[in-house]
């Protein structure tokens, strides 16, 4: 095996190591650890702990998880929210995503909602959850939640991943 190629799989092997260790707690990674490749690597179970990890930081309390049309009914102050992660692998969501999901808050009585991606919105996306307490959370804004929560992650969360 060439020289450099050595070095590629020990720096490889090292980064890898690394994410995993920063993922279950052992060290605190440095601001920029995440990014979106590696969020599209973890598994679905993975990034689901750490974006309820993330609002429950942010005062929300997990009313139930999983289901058909959301993954979190969180609550705060007693009014209800909803979590949809949609095509967290895909490129783009567009409205008839935000469209359900805005049904799905009126059926439930919900008050405001969370559509998270690791992509983007389109255009249409945008416009459409424009002033109906819908906050649309893109590739960027995810891994900054990812990143706060792997800062200094939670006993729960380092004992669910």
């Amino acid at each position: 095996m060439p020289t450099t190629a050595i070095i590629v799989l020990i720096v490889v092997t090292a980064v890898a190591a690394g994410l995993l260790a920063a993922f279950v707690g052992r060290r605190k990674a440095p601001t920029g650890f995440v990014d979106l490749n590696t969020l599209r690597l973890l598994s679905w179970g993975e990034l689901e702990i750490l974006i309820s990890d993330y609002f429950i930081r942010e005062g929300f309390v997990l009313r139930s998880q999983g289901g058909k049309a959301v993954d979190f009914v969180m609550e705060k102050s007693g009014r209800r929210h909803l979590v949809q992660c949609k095509h967290w692998r895909s490129r783009s969501v567009d409205e008839p995503e935000v469209r359900d999901l805005f049904g799905h808050m009126a059926a439930t009585n919900a008050v405001g909602a969370y559509l998270l991606t690791s992509g983007s919105f389109t255009p249409a996306a945008v416009k459409f959850a424009s002033g109906k307490r819908i906050e649309l959370v893109d590739g960027p804004g995810l891994v900054r939640m990812v990143e706060e929560v792997q800062q200094d992650p939670s006993e729960i969360t380092q004992s669910r991943l």
